[in-house]
């Protein structure tokens, strides 16, 4: 038989099927199996679904990061401009304690799948931890959904979030000519040092300074000691060694 029910409000819905609804098959051996299922149910209006989230196990401030993630409207209405973010959680569970590792936006048809490559800079202001990523459509709830209980989805895995920390590996003062290690200097004629530097940090370290410091003892103080010269390097990245 067909029929044109009334369209219910934004839903899931299963689909129940009666057999002998009056009850005019009397009497029967069970009148508890006289209604089927479908095994699924359908949505009516629109329901935005997080699949999945995932990004580097490792980075810090100011670092260029890809974000993967996957959701998808299994509705059949256009949910039009929906709003969605990364965030970086403790517990896996999004709420307003988490940090806002990036925002967009992106205009969703009935029935469309998000599978996208994020290209993120992580904010110079992120703290440092172990996070899980989380990724949350329509996070202020502005869309009236099947459900809202499915609009977010947690990483399997953590990332560890990390400033830039430089080390000294090795130093040494060089004959100008020879290059080759020396204790003999002059004042006022060339002189070369050579410095190892490795960043174990979990961000890339940006413009700055090294100084070849003269001093008195292997302690450094910036009030008695003299900077012989400085240089500026540009970009030691993470776990980079120059």
């Amino acid at each position: 038989a067909a029929a044109t029910p009334t369209l219910p409000p934004p839903g899931q819905y299963y689909v129940l099927v009666e057999a002998d609804t009056t009850n005019t098959v009397t009497p029967e051996a069970y009148e508890t199996n006289n209604v089927g299922s479908t095994q699924n149910y359908f949505v009516n209006g629109l329901d935005l679904v997080a699949t999945s989230v995932a990004g580097p196990a490792n980075s810090g401030p100011g670092n260029p990061i890809v974000v993967n993630v996957s959701w998808f409207n299994q509705g059949t209405s256009s949910a039009g401009a929906v709003d969605y973010r990364i965030l970086l959680s403790l517990d896996a569970l999004a709420s307003t304690n988490d940090f806002v590792l990036f925002s967009g936006q992106k205009t969703v048809t009935g029935g469309q799948t998000i599978n996208e490559a994020l290209n993120v800079t992580v904010p110079g202001n992120v703290p440092g931890g172990d996070f899980f990523y989380i990724l949350q459509i329509d996070p202020l709830n502005a869309i009236v959904e099947a459900s809202d209980a499915n609009n977010s989805a947690a990483s399997t895995g953590k990332v560890n979030m990390k400033q830039a920390d430089l080390v000294n590996i090795a130093t040494d003062f060089l004959d100008p000519v020879t290059n080759a290690p020396t204790r003999l200097g002059y004042f006022g004629q060339a002189a070369k040092a050579s410095i190892t530097i490795n960043n174990t940090g979990g961000a890339n370290a940006n413009n700055f300074k090294v100084a070849v410091v003269v001093s008195t003892d292997s302690t450094l103080s910036l009030l008695s000691d003299t900077i012989a010269v400085e240089q500026i390097i540009p970009l030691v990245a993470q776990g980079a060694t120059i």
